[in-house]
C-alpha cells in the first residue's frame, strides 16, 4: 500500500482559542506510513464486522490511512444552589439545626445560606475530590442531580402557641373552666317528675287513693344523674377545669424548620468547532465519556470557583487514525481513536450489505412461498443467521443482542425490524399445528367437562374436603385444565414445526440455549430466558421444551380462551342433562339455558 500524506487537520501547532465556556482541542500530527497500529486494529475490527455478510473478511482492504495524536480540551461547570423548604414540628427544636431568635432572622439566614450556597470553600474541596473519583476524573460528567457530599443545612426557629401562651393547656370549653355542667335531666332542679304518680303525690289502692311510696306525696324524685345536687362533673376535664390543647400536642410551642438542600448540576461542554473531523463523527452518535482514563491521558488543567460553584479544565490526549476501507466496490470512512483502538465515526454499513436478506425475510414474514426456505436464504448473511439463531434459543432482547454483537454497522432500527420479521416468519411456519392444537384442545375441552360431571367427583371433592367451597374450585379447575393442556400443546407443536422446518438452526438454537441458560446470568445479570428449561440432557424432552421458548399462539389462543370455557359449560350441562352431578350454582341461571334441565337429585351434601 502506498504511502499516504500525514492527517491535515492537525498540523497546527497552537491550540485553537475559544472563549472560557467552552471546550478547546489541539491536534499534532504524527507520522504516517500507510498503515499503523491503529489503522490495523480499525481494519481488524471492521473486516470481523463485515465477514459473513456478503463479503469475505479477507478481503477487506485499507484504502487510506491518517495517524496522529489528539488533544481535546473540555470544561466542566458544577452548579450548586441552595432550595429552601420549610415545615413545622410541634414541640423543641431537634439536634443538629441552628436556632434563630426571631422568625425575620430565620427566614433572612436561610435564604442567605441558599444564596450562598455554591461560595463555601470547604464545600468546594468536597467536590473536587468527589469529582476526581469520577471515571476519567471527570471528563464528560453530565448530571442534573449531583449528590453532594453535604446534603443539606437546617435553621430554627421556635414560637409559642397562640392557643395555650405555652402552657400545653387550654381551659375547658365546655365547662369554660367551671369543672362543672348543669345537670340535664332534672334542669339543674335535683328533682324529677315521680314517675309511679305521674306527678300527683297520689296513687289508686283497692281502697281508694294514698300517698305515693315513690315520693311520699310530693310528687318529685330525686335526680340519679346528679344525686339531687342539680350539677354534674364535667366529662371533658374530668372536673380539672383544663384539658390538653391540640393545636400544640400539649407541648406549648412549635419550631418552624427551613431546610437549605444543595442542588448540584454538572454539565461538560467541549466546541464543536475545535473538535477534528473524524472525532466529530464519533460525538454524533457517542458521549465524551468514550474518552476515557483507558483511552487517553486525562489531566485537570486548572480549576476555578465561580459565583455558582466550581469549573474544571481538561486536556484529553490520545491516538487517533482516520482511515477508509474498501468493502467490495463501497468505500466507508471510520475513526479509530485511544491507547485501546476503539472503533467509532463508521456509517452503519451493514444496514446496506444485508438488504437481500432482509428482502428474502420479509417474504418469509409476508408468508410468501416456502418460508423455511427463505429464511435459510437470509441465513447466507451472519447477521441474519445469528438472528434467527437466538430467536430460536428464546432470547427476548434480539434488538438490544444484535445491536451489541455488530456496534455502530447495524443500526437498532434495523435490529428491530429483523426481530419483528422473524416473529412474523415464525408465526407462519406454526400457523398450522398452533391451529391444530388450539382446535385439538377445545374438542377436547367438553369431553373433560362431560366426563367430569357424569362421575361425582364433585361431591367427592366436597365431602373429602369439607368445605362447600370445593365445588366451585372444581369448577374452575376443569375449564383451565383443558386450558393449560391447549397452551402447552400449542407450543409443543409450535417449537416442533420450527425443529422440522429448520432442523441445522434449531440445532445451533439449542446449543445457544443452553449456553445462555448456563452463561448469561453470571455475565449480564439477565434472566436465563426461555433456556432455562433445557437443563434435561434426554433428548425429546429438549425438543419439546425448546419448543417451549419460541413458539407463538397469537389470536389463536384467545380464540381458546374464550371457547374452551364455553365448550366445557356445554360438556357439564350435557353431563347433567344425562343424570350427572349438577352444580349448586346453576339454578340460579336455569331461565337463561335453552334446555330444561332435570332437578338436582337430593344430596346429603351441604348447601353452600
Amino acid at each position: 500500500m502506498g504511502r499516504h500524506q500525514p492527517y491535515q487537520r492537525a498540523i497546527s501547532k497552537e491550540p485553537c482559542q475559544t472563549s472560557e465556556t467552552h471546550a478547546r482541542t489541539t491536534i499534532m500530527s504524527g507520522k504516517s506510513s500507510g498503515s499503523g497500529p491503529l489503522s490495523d486494529a480499525g481494519l481488524k475490527q471492521i473486516a470481523s464486522l463485515a465477514h459473513g455478510n456478503g463479503i469475505d473478511g479477507k478481503k477487506v482492504k485499507l484504502v487510506q490511512a491518517k495517524e496522529g495524536t489528539a488533544t481535546l480540551r473540555g470544561q466542566l461547570t458544577i452548579q450548586i444552589a441552595g432550595k429552601v423548604s420549610t415545615k413545622r414540628n410541634v414541640g423543641d427544636p431537634p439536634d443538629g439545626i441552628t436556632i434563630c431568635g426571631t422568625k425575620h432572622d430565620w427566614q433572612q439566614r436561610a435564604k442567605t445560606a441558599s444564596q450562598e450556597a455554591g461560595k463555601d470553600p470547604q464545600l468546594r474541596d468536597q467536590l473536587i475530590d468527589l469529582i476526581m473519583k469520577q471515571p476519567g476524573k471527570g471528563w464528560g460528567f453530565q448530571t442534573d442531580k449531583l449528590k453532594l457530599p453535604t446534603s443539606n443545612v437546617s435553621f430554627g426557629f421556635v414560637q409559642v402557641c397562640d392557643d395555650c401562651h405555652g402552657q400545653g393547656m387550654i381551659i375547658c370549653p365546655t365547662c369554660r373552666g367551671e369543672s362543672w355542667l348543669p345537670c340535664r335531666p332534672c334542669n339543674a332542679r335535683g328533682t324529677v317528675n315521680c314517675t309511679a304518680c305521674n306527678r300527683t303525690g297520689q296513687i289508686k289502692t283497692p281502697t281508694g287513693t294514698a300517698p305515693c311510696n315513690e315520693c311520699r306525696g310530693t310528687g318529685e324524685m330525686q335526680c340519679d344523674q346528679c344525686i339531687g345536687k342539680g350539677r354534674v362533673m364535667c366529662q371533658m376535664c374530668h372536673g380539672k377545669t383544663q384539658i390538653g390543647c391540640d393545636t400544640c400536642q400539649r407541648h406549648g410551642r412549635f419550631t418552624h424548620i427551613a431546610d437549605v438542600n444543595l442542588v448540584g448540576r454538572a454539565a461538560f461542554k467541549m466546541a464543536p468547532k475545535d473538535i477534528p473531523p473524524p472525532m466529530i463523527r464519533v460525538f454524533k452518535t457517542q458521549p465524551p465519556t468514550v474518552i476515557d482514563q483507558e483511552q487517553a491521558e486525562i489531566e485537570i488543567i486548572d480549576q476555578k470557583a465561580a459565583p455558582e460553584g466550581l469549573i474544571l479544565n481538561y486536556s484529553a490526549t490520545f491516538p487517533l487514525a482516520q482511515i477508509q476501507v474498501g468493502l467490495g466496490k463501497n468505500k466507508i470512512p471510520a475513526t479509530i481513536f485511544g491507547n485501546r483502538h476503539r472503533l467509532g465515526g463508521m456509517p452503519a454499513f451493514l444496514d446496506k450489505m444485508i438488504e437481500p436478506g432482509l428482502q428474502a425475510l420479509e417474504k418469509a414474514g409476508q408468508g410468501k412461498g416456502n418460508v423455511a426456505g427463505h429464511i435459510l436464504q437470509a441465513t447466507k448473511y451472519r447477521v441474519l443467521k445469528l438472528a434467527v439463531v437466538q430467536a430460536l434459543a428464546g432470547r427476548g432482547d434480539l434488538e438490544r443482542y444484535l445491536v451489541e454483537r455488530f456496534p455502530l454497522a447495524l443500526t437498532p432500527k434495523t435490529g428491530k425490524h429483523i426481530d419483528n420479521l422473524l416473529d412474523k416468519a415464525f408465526l407462519h411456519i406454526t400457523r398450522y399445528p398452533r391451529m391444530k392444537a388450539v382446535f385439538g384442545g377445545m374438542l377436547l375441552s367438553p369431553l373433560i367437562s362431560f366426563g367430569a360431571y357424569s362421575l361425582p367427583l364433585r361431591n367427592i371433592a366436597i365431602k373429602a374436603t369439607a368445605q362447600p367451597m370445593a365445588g366451585w374450585v372444581f369448577d374452575a379447575i376443569i375449564p383451565l385444565m383443558s386450558l393449560a393442556f391447549t397452551f402447552m400443546a400449542t407450543r409443543y407443536v409450535s417449537g416442533r414445526a420450527l425443529q422440522l422446518s429448520l432442523p441445522s438452526l434449531f440445532n445451533e438454537a439449542m446449543e445457544e440455549a443452553y449456553k445462555q441458560a448456563t452463561e448469561m446470568p453470571q455475565e449480564t445479570g439477565q434472566g436465563m430466558s426461555g433456556a432455562v428449561l433445557l437443563a434435561d440432557t434426554d433428548e425429546d424432552d429438549e425438543e419439546a421444551e425448546a419448543g417451549e421458548t419460541k413458539g407463538k399462539s397469537g389470536s389463536l389462543f384467545l380464540l381458546a380462551l374464550i371457547g374452551i370455557p364455553l365448550l366445557s359449560f356445554a360438556g357439564m350441562i350435557g353431563a347433567i342433562y344425562y343424570g350427572g352431578v349438577q352444580p349448586d350454582w346453576l339454578p340460579m341461571i336455569q331461565h337463561y339455558l335453552p334446555i330444561q334441565l332435570p332437578p338436582p337429585p337430593v344430596s346429603p351434601v351441604p348447601a353452600y
